[in-house]
């Protein structure tokens, strides 16, 4: 990782929240991951969603904004 290419500086990130202790975003670097939202097991209920990061965090498909 190079100095500055965290979460918060990259194409991918949307940013959620507005307050500073509530700032978080998805990464939609890849594909949604498919998840089970249901409380029960009779009626699934299948959802698509962005993992969660935090404006530092970082990994290897930083790409600059645009």
């Amino acid at each position: 990782m190079n100095e500055g290419e965290t979460c918060e500086t990259c194409r991918f990130w949307v940013r959620v929240g507005d307050k500073p202790a509530t700032i978080h975003g998805q990464c939609h670097a890849g594909v949604p991951v498919t998840v089970n939202r249901s409380r029960t097991p009779v009626e699934p209920s299948m959802k698509g969603v962005w993992p969660t990061t935090w404006p530092t965090d970082w990994c290897g498909q930083w790409m600059r904004l645009r």
